[in-house]
């Protein structure tokens, strides 16, 4: 441990086992399903805490330095100023990421789940040497909780509330523009798995295409086209500031996306290749941080269908 380490330590705020307890309830009572995993000990918690504060020039790190300040809607706000971000999932993500790490209070969406324990995961091997045996215990178990609930029914379950929840987006699914859709597996199984997701999120496979009207008919007719086993995921929709469009416009934008990811290295892999005649062409493997920002350079409206910010 650095001097700097041996200072902190000698200066850490050790909480009560009875102020850990309570904070568990308060967050799993509050926010919309959750479940206790493995509660940390004081001791546990401040070697936690000790790992994020040595991450202060990384997005997780600064949340944890956020996030301990003012009321929890002024906290949020911060974090998007902090990061440079518009969009309120990452800060949502980022604060659930810490109370898993910290209190052991677990997202029950499959999806969230599986996001949260890739992210435990990393965290213990980059701090293997450095956590106690107890410590570690405490990240294993909650990663293994975790896991638990990515069974076939709650997964099943949460893709009927995905579905029900599209409807309320059904003025802007009727519109013209740029939409970016996946299936649920790629979303909790990325196929580019990020080796520092402190600095960099996962990429995985998603559809990016257009249609000048009407965005869900099209999504659904090529998504049946493929015959998949699952229902698609409609992730963003990238909507022109005038409506309606044509396809000329739309195919324009659309163009855009493709060069820029194609200049980023996210080509899928049937676009990348020599078999481009076989089809495909259309899917990347990316990320919806590097799609919104592609959509904020070229001054487009973000609709947000899934907000999880696990791709």
């Amino acid at each position: 441990m650095s001097d700097a380490e041996l200072h902190q330590a000698g200066t850490d705020q050790i909480q009560s086992q009875e102020t850990i307890d309570k904070e568990r309830q308060r967050l799993v009572t509050e926010r919309p399903r959750r479940t206790l995993g493995r509660s940390p000990t004081p001791a546990v918690l401040v070697e936690i805490e000790r790992c994020l504060r040595s991450m202060a020039d990384e997005n997780l790190g600064r949340a944890f330095e956020v996030l301990g300040e003012e009321d929890e809607q002024e906290q949020v706000l911060r974090l998007r100023e902090t990061l440079g971000h518009e969009r309120p999932a990452i800060a949502y993500t980022l604060r659930q990421m810490l109370e898993s790490l910290r209190f052991g209070v677990l997202p029950q969406s499959p999806t969230l789940a599986s996001y949260v324990q890739r992210r435990l995961r990393t965290f213990r091997s980059r701090f293997d040497k450095s956590l106690s045996t107890e410590a570690a215990v405490f990240l294993s178990e909650n990663e293994s909780l975790l896991g638990s609930m990515q069974s076939e029914d709650a997964r099943e379950a949460e893709d009927a509330e995905v579905a029900k929840a599209e409807e309320a987006f059904a003025e802007q699914l009727g519109s013209g523009g740029v939409y970016a859709f996946t299936y649920p597996h790629y979303m909790r199984h990325p196929t580019a798995p990020s080796e520092r997701t402190d600095r960099l999120p996962d990429r995985t496979l998603v559809k990016v295409g257009c249609a000048a009207k009407n965005i869900r008919a099209r999504i659904d007719k090529v998504a049946n086209e493929t015959a998949a086993p699952e229902p698609r995921r409609i992730l963003r929709l990238y909507l022109m500031p005038h409506q309606p469009t044509t396809e000329q416009e739309v195919r324009g934008i659309e163009r855009k996306f493709h060069q820029l990811l194609d200049a980023a290295g996210h080509s899928g892999a049937r676009r990348a290749s020599l078999r481009r005649q076989l089809g495909g062409t259309e899917w990347f493997e990316t990320s919806l941080e590097f799609l919104d920002t592609i959509a904020t350079t070229l001054s487009l409206e973000i609709v947000a269908l899934d907000t999880s910010d696990a791709v």
